[in-house]
């Protein structure tokens, strides 16, 4: 059998193919997995090198490539799809996956937020909850085709050790220290305006609370879209109109046990005038696990967080508008030289004036559990929410209830595996085609 997954931009990577993979994996052990990623506006240019680092995938199709097989029916050397398969849409463009499911003459599934388009050409359309499920019925889905399965990025959540205590062990933590985890995003454009405005940030927290007599930690923890180079120019520059502290930065630091406890993690000193911070990549969960705050943008991430039950504060400065990426015609024509700019930061603006909450588990809760902090802000804007929830651990752990109550539970993978393999048997069999297609996977294994 062969599984064609479609996915764009770093939060579904991480936080929706992750788990999806590993299920299917499970699931149906012999069949092939193949990963499309077309173009998006939203894509960091690192997510074909991270698909093909996940050990469930057998081939990444990145997007020039996919746009030629989509467009042209070229397909990529080597790339043979059998006879007997499913296309699961996990981000992108809806049509891109029907397009992809028709070329290819499989049934198609997505799993969405309850965005539905080109209802006819899928069988499926996944949900997390009853909200996206009545959104996807707004759409114009038929009932039948709109099955709730859960949150599937709540099964990405894999920490390697087995609770708060012994992450804040493995991470070096102290008793007594309040541990401030900050993630700057996965975006160049993200990193290269958060990590400045976040250091800066965390050096006014950390005079407050040493006012109050109380000791702080705090840790980056790094995308896996991220590398080095990346790094050391956002630590090195502060944007224009974003106030920020630039760092040195030095290769280690952080537990010496780390590194040797989880494989694949590495450790960044980042210094500032005023503290140094350690950067971890790799070990996002532990992090999470460990903290009792964090400092985030928007994303997948902070479902995550809710997960785990951290109090977190929400950033979205809106103060360099027109680097913020958008879809369709104000993107293009923001890339319009001299007045594309003026006419996207205006349109940036008006967008964020119609977002009632960026922050998901505030969205799916339907009203503010963790602070939002928007507009034209400084990073004393962000220090104020997060010394309040320092200060008061009775507050903070209030905060994390909600967010556990809001996040639910895991097994959305599993129920899309089940789901995504049961379509593809069906399909085969009503158009007479099971068996047609031998399991290449297993040969080349024995």
């Amino acid at each position: 059998m062969d599984i064609v997954l479609t996915v764009n931009s770093p939060g579904e990577v991480a936080a929706w193919l992750t788990p999806a993979v590993r299920a299917l994996r499970r699931r149906a052990p012999s069949s092939t997995i193949t990963v499309c990623i077309p173009p998006c506006t939203f894509a960091s240019g690192a997510e074909a090198g991270v698909v093909a680092s996940l050990p469930e995938v057998d081939r990444v199709i990145p997007p020039k490539a996919f746009l030629a097989y989509l467009f042209f029916g070229r397909r990529p050397p080597g790339w043979q799809p059998g006879r007997e398969g499913a296309v699961c849409f996990l981000g992108g463009d809806l049509l891109y996956a029907a397009w992809l499911a028709r070329r290819l003459r499989y049934p198609a599934l997505a799993y969405t937020e309850g965005r539905v388009q080109w209802e006819k050409s899928y069988q499926v359309f996944m949900v997390p909850d009853r909200k996206a499920e009545e959104r996807a019925l707004r759409s114009k889905a038929a009932r039948e085709q709109v099955v709730m399965i859960g949150d599937l990025m709540l099964d990405a959540v894999e920490p390697k050790s087995p609770d708060k205590a012994a992450a804040r062990h493995l991470l070096g933590i102290e008793d007594g220290e309040i541990l401030l985890a900050l993630f700057p995003g996965s975006r160049p454009f993200e990193l290269q305006a958060m990590l400045p405005f976040f250091l800066r940030t965390v050096e006014i927290v950390a005079q407050a609370l040493s006012t109050l007599n109380l000791r702080l930690q705090v840790l980056v923890s790094l995308s896996p879209f991220i590398n080095p180079d990346l790094l050391a120019a956002a630590a090195a520059h502060t944007p224009p109109g974003m106030e920020g502290s630039v760092a040195e930065i030095r290769s280690g630091g952080g537990s010496s046990t780390i590194e040797a406890s989880i494989p694949g993690v590495k450790t960044w000193t980042l210094v500032t005038g005023k503290l140094e911070v350690t950067a971890y990549q790799g070990c996002q969960y532990d992090c999470m696990l460990a903290s009792d705050l964090a400092l985030t943008v928007p994303g997948s991430n902070t479902m995550e967080m809710a997960y785990f039950g951290l109090p977190m504060v929400v950033a979205v400065p809106l103060n360099r508008a027109e680097d913020i990426p958008l879809e369709g015609l104000p993107g293009l024509i923001g890339s319009i030289p001299l007045v594309g700019p003026r006419i996207k930061k205006a349109a940036v603006h008006r967008l964020a004036t119609r977002v009632r909450f960026t922050a998901l588990p505030n969205r799916r809760a339907g009203q503010k559990v963790v602070p939002e902090v928007i507009g034209q802000i400084q990073p004393a804007d962000l220090a104020i929410p997060l010394v309040e929830l320092a200060r008061q651990p009775q507050k903070r752990a209030a905060v994390s209830e909600r967010l556990r109550q809001i996040a639910g539970s895991k097994g959305a993978a599993a129920k899309l595996a089940e789901l995504v393999v049961e379509t593809a048997e069906g399909w085969n069999e009503r158009n007479g085609r099971a068996g047609d297609y031998g399991d290449r996977r297993a040969a080349k294994r024995s």
